[in-house]
């Protein structure tokens, strides 16, 4: 979330508030996101409405991470760290030049942690860490106006479930008396001793597998015109068991399986011969495809009487592609020495199309049924902002800006029946912010301020 405006669901079907960005490519899951790299160079947060200067369109603003870029000069840094539950960790980064024109980098980290909770009636070990990851660039730089940087990262995670506690009573629905709930469990009250226990046998976690390649070309065709294209392709799979009631009780026991890909293009074009005016225009274009698979399991939820219980097993398999194209342009002009105007329209469409189908087994004939939901659909929107900049000495910094942000609709990915099965429309904001940013005491001291709305 940024100023409010995100999105907690994690579902396919919900896109990001916030776009989150490695060096220039979109990472379309909340999933994804979930990464650990250490070659970053610096991480920049773009608040308000994104998709004027680069990009995705995303409606609360953009989380864009820069990593080093490998240059002639060479560099090592390594870190090692421990601690209490196990923990223990190992970073490393190398880089250098090959040839003249030539550098590359590799980087990459292991982190690792014994379980904080352990199970009273197996001796399991619960919220651990096992985390991998590992970054190489390769940066080809044949003149002084072509840069060509290759990229490829991974990342896996395997760890074991992640359990709590129940804070309020567990109980199993009696269909002869539903308002009369049978409690398995009462709340667990007093301090938490990080014990629990699970119906889930031993070996499944939560699974996750990050990676992908990408390109980027900059060639400066002159000295006021820029050309960038940036090229990308990524895979995420997850894998997640997860015990909803984190008890020996079978009441919420879920998998949610992910298999998404992406790829995405993007050319920008960048204008600035150092006089009154400079600007970017580009054009974006990206295509994903996310396919799940989710189990519910619930035998001790639901009963015909006190004690005999009906089995129940949900089953959702989906998938979903999405296909987004934009242009979008900004462009800054001096009215002043002090004052400048910067204009910026982007104009969006998004198609997609979905397909769900849920399926309920029990020994309840009357829950047994299939469900199938197959919408498609498709959205556009122009988005425009503006901002005043008005420099009232040489370390203070006066802006006024608006914008609006836009979020394509989509599918309710929790209809489980022809009632609830909907589309939802996109999501809409107009931001506004007044602010200052000042600098004293010969840049020792700083001092920023802004109301927004």
């Amino acid at each position: 979330f940024i100023r409010g405006i995100g999105q907690p669901d994690a579902l396919q079907t919900f896109d990001p508030g916030v776009g989150v960005y490695i060096d220039d490519v979109y990472l379309s899951r909340i999933q994804g996101a979930l990464l650990s790299l250490y070659d970053v160079e610096r991480i920049e947060v773009l608040r308000g409405p994104q998709g004027t200067l680069y990009g995705k369109n995303t409606i609360a603003g953009a989380l864009k991470i820069v990593t080093r870029r490998p240059t002639a000069e060479t560099r090592f840094d390594a870190e090692l760290a421990g601690g209490e539950a196990g923990r223990r960790d190992a970073k490393v980064y190398l880089a250098g030049g090959l040839t003249d024109t030539v550098s590359a980098s590799i980087s990459g980290l292991v982190q690792q942690r014994d379980g904080l909770v352990r199970d009273f009636l197996t001796g399991r070990e619960y919220n651990d860490r096992d985390n991998t990851a590992a970054r190489a660039a390769l940066r080809w730089q044949p003149s002084d106006t072509l840069d060509v940087q290759f990229a490829l990262d991974w990342t896996e995670q395997e760890n074991a479930l992640n359990l709590g506690r129940n804070e309020a009573p567990l109980v199993a629905v009696n269909l002869l008396a539903p308002t009369a709930p049978i409690v398995l469990a009462p709340a667990r009250t007093g301090e938490f001793d990080f014990t629990a226990a699970s119906t889930l046998p031993n070996g499944p976690g939560q699974k996750l597998r990050h990676w992908g390649p990408s390109l980027t070309v900059e060639w400066n065709a002159s000295d006021a015109v820029s050309l960038k294209s940036i090229t990308a392709w990524r895979s995420l799979e997850t894998a997640s068991y997860i015990d909803i009631d984190a008890t020996q009780f079978q009441l919420g026991d879920v998998f949610v399986g992910l298999d998404q890909e992406q790829a995405s293009q993007e050319f920008q074009l960048q204008y600035d011969a150092g006089g009154r005016f400079s600007g970017i225009v580009g054009l974006y274009y990206l295509r994903e495809n996310v396919g799940s698979a989710q189990r519910a399991f619930a035998d001790d939820f639901l009963r015909l009487g006190p004690t005999a219980r009906i089995s129940f097993l949900r089953t959702i398999d989906d998938d979903l592609t999405t296909e987004s194209y934009a242009l979008f342009g900004q462009g800054t002009y001096e009215l002043s020495d002090a004052l400048s105007a910067t204009v910026g329209l982007r104009y969006t469409t998004e198609d997609k199309d979905y397909y769900r189908t849920t399926t309920v087994f029990s020994s309840f004939a009357p829950l047994r049924g299939t469900f199938v939901f197959e919408p498609q659909d498709s959205w556009d929107a122009f988005t425009p902002s503006l901002t005043l900049d008005y420099r009232a000495a040489d370390d203070v910094l006066l802006y006024a800006s608006a914008a609006r942000g836009f979020k394509s609709g989509g599918f309710n990915g929790r209809s489980n029946s022809a009632a609830e099965a909907s589309t939802f429309e996109p999501e809409f904001v107009w931001t506004y912010e007044i602010g200052a940013k000042s600098t004293f005491a010969d840049g020792r001291l700083r001092l920023n301020a802004a109301a927004f709305v």
